[in-house]
């Protein structure tokens, strides 16, 4: 039994050899892992900070060339604006001369149609009342015939109208 108790004692002493070297390679292995990524880490923030700059340099780059062109295309757009400006204030200017001018004519034309309409209406009003006053005229004539020829049959005697003499 004493063989049995120093195998035993001697196989817990391998495991726990076994034990302690199996973690001593776990902790090598785990260290290593942590420098490579720690590695990798670095790698990859050398190259983020390069993209940055680079951005940073293309970003500024872009900028000065837009300035630039805006430097240039400024005066040019002004000009243009001030020549547009001009044109439509002319175009204004002379619309506003032609409907004057339309205006003033459509005046003139209402004016002479508008006196051409009394004159027209005086006219007829003046040949309706001669008319009227013609037909009256006969119709009076006609009546006092009448009242003549009436009072003949009935033997009376008549004096003549004085516009009848």
């Amino acid at each position: 039994m004493a063989d049995y108790f120093t195998s035993l004692a001697d196989d817990m002493a391998s495991a726990y050899k076994d034990r302690t070297n199996s973690i001593a390679t776990i902790q090598r292995e785990t260290a290593r892992l942590i420098r490579e990524f720690e590695k990798e880490d670095k790698e990859r923030a050398d190259v983020v900070a390069k993209l940055l700059a680079d951005f940073d340099k293309a970003h500024a780059e872009m900028a000065a060339a837009t300035r630039a062109e805006l430097a240039e295309v400024k005066p040019k757009l002004a000009d243009a604006e001030k020549g547009r400006s001009k044109r439509d204030q002319a175009e204004i200017k002379q619309r506003e001369t032609e409907v004057a001018a339309l205006l003033k004519q459509f005046d003139e034309e209402h004016a002479k149609m508008s006196g051409a309409l009394l004159s027209m209406l005086a006219k007829e009003e003046k040949e309706r009342r001669e008319t009227s006053q013609a037909e009256n005229r006969e119709r009076a004539s006609q009546w006092q015939a009448a009242v003549r020829k009436m009072a003949g049959v009935r033997g009376e005697k008549v004096a003549k109208a004085p516009a009848e003499e």
